[in-house]
């Protein structure tokens, strides 16, 4: 199955990342710019989502880390926060991804982060494990995630910088 969205011009879109019930897909260029203006609608139908994504304030956070580095290459890019998709229904419930590819000693830093609406489902833990094992299996010795458990005291999104407690790894992500 071809990836969900289209890339920009001239470039081909990144695959997927895949669960039971859940698609990780790249954010075309053309969707984080939809998304941060308030065009919901075309945002929507940038990215093939049934709905239009209701991100609110948390957009211009979540979205900062692969605007910035849209211009980057694939290979980069692969390692960016993506949309968490429903794959049933086709919305927007999410994102997952890291901060960016691994550094010189092979860590990587995920983010993971389910909207308010949707939570309580075990969609977080089935995207943090999945993006977690593509990350390992890309060549990223260890992962580390950070874990928010605070977010409603500091409106920031779970999972992402500023998001609760910004502590925490993961040692059962590690690749041996």
């Amino acid at each position: 199955m071809p990836p969900i969205g289209p890339g920009r011009p001239g470039r081909r879109a990144l695959a997927s990342i895949r669960t039971p019930r859940l698609d990780l897909v790249a954010m075309p260029l053309g969707f984080m710019v939809a998304v941060l203006a308030g065009e919901e609608g075309l945002a929507a139908a940038l990215l093939g989502l049934s709905e239009p994504p209701r991100w609110g304030r948390q957009a211009a956070e979540v979205l900062q880390l692969p605007l910035e580095d849209a211009d980057a290459p694939p290979a980069h890019r692969a390692w960016l926060y993506r949309a968490v998709v429903t794959r049933d229904t086709h919305t927007l419930v999410g994102w997952a991804g890291f901060a960016s590819p691994p550094g010189a000693g092979g860590t990587a830093e995920v983010g993971v982060g389910v909207l308010p609406a949707h939570r309580g489902h075990g969609l977080e833990t089935e995207a943090l494990r999945a993006v977690s094992a593509w990350g390992l299996r890309q060549g990223a010795r260890a992962v580390i995630a950070r874990v928010g458990t605070s977010d409603r005291a500091t409106g920031a999104p779970r999972g992402s910088p500023g998001g609760g407690s910004p502590t925490s790894a993961s040692a059962s992500s590690r690749r041996t």
